[in-house]
């Protein structure tokens, strides 16, 4: 692919890097981590009311945690979930009032909402994660419903899982970052006392059958014997529509965006320049757009990252 979308930035401050976004329903408004760039404060979420006059402030009033990210915002709700201080999970309303921890919750990180929110899928990098990490579902009081919703892999491995989200029209289908739990996996240099290690993901989805669960690499031919970094992939998303995938690799030669179509499991697009190290897309409620994260100065091969959007109309039918 020769041509990309083309990348319109939204915020674009070299003091700052901004980071994770997460869409509102309406298409206007975006909630993202921002923090200061090249120093040691701390990473705050910050609201963007319109997307054509750009005016960056703090959501959370006085009240909330201190430290405030990996934001995900349920449209049915008009909730945003998110990770606090100790790595809690954290509610809020999307115009800031009302922050509330969600109890146990400690090691719980990336929240995703159900479509009707309900219910928080998670990493669970607990001490009681088996394997650590590993994707549980909790509800919004912090009653665990499913310890594991990763099983095992074609070869009956249990499975690392991080990075969940939720299939639009079915909360037990989940997309998530995950690799095998074996020590021969990506020539056993393993980054984590538990043996994983996060930057040798593919992308799984798991499948649930009468209470267990099993997951498959989402494209085609990706091995599970040994890792196979030309299927590295991490930070899925699905579409409205519930078809499509979009996620990050750096099998490009550098972070990029690519999408998935899972009914047709062939079509798989690379919708981002390299030089961008786009991160952390996730579509419009209308399904033609993706609102992620790109380097302010693409090429550099560095930070600041702003947030941008793309439209990828061509790309999607539903």
């Amino acid at each position: 692919m020769s041509s990309y979308p083309n990348m319109k930035f939204v915020t674009c401050d070299a003091s700052f890097t901004d980071y994770r976004p997460a869409i509102g329903p309406n298409g206007g408004i975006v909630v993202f981590e921002r923090t200061k760039f090249q120093a040691r404060e701390t990473t705050l979420l910050y609201v963007i009311d319109d997307l054509t006059k750009p005016n960056p402030q703090p959501i959370i009033s006085p009240g909330g945690p201190g430290i405030q990210t990996r934001a995900d915002w349920c449209w049915a709700t008009n909730i945003i979930a998110f990770n606090g201080d100790s790595l809690t999970i954290w509610t809020v309303n999307s115009d800031g009032s009302s922050p509330r921890q969600i109890d146990n919750t400690m090691r719980f990180a990336y929240p995703s909402w159900s479509s009707d929110g309900s219910i928080l899928t998670v990493m669970n990098a607990s001490k009681a994660a088996d394997p650590l990490p590993s994707t549980s579902q909790i509800d919004t009081q912090g009653n665990l419903r499913y310890a594991n919703m990763n099983g095992v892999d074609s070869l009956g491995h249990t499975l690392f899982g991080g990075m969940p989200a939720v299939n639009p029209n079915d909360s037990t289908r989940i997309a998530f970052a995950g690799q095998p739990n074996i020590s021969s996996w990506a020539n056993g240099e393993n980054l984590a006392p538990d043996g994983y290690n996060q930057n040798a993901n593919y992308i799984f989805l798991n499948v649930q059958n009468q209470g267990a669960s099993s997951s498959n690499p989402l494209e085609p031919g990706a091995p599970v014997d040994k890792y196979d970094p030309s299927f590295q992939g991490r930070a899925p998303a699905w579409s409205p529509c519930g078809r499509y995938v979009v996620f990050e690799s750096n099998r490009a030669g550098g972070y990029a965006i690519f999408l998935f179509d899972t009914e047709n499991s062939g079509n798989l697009v690379q919708l981002t320049d390299p030089d961008y190290g786009a991160q952390h897309a996730k579509f419009f409620k209308s399904g033609d757009k993706l609102i992620l994260s790109a380097f302010q100065n693409p090429g550099s091969g560095k930070g600041p990252f702003g947030v941008a959007w793309i439209d990828i109309t061509e790309y999607v039918s539903g």
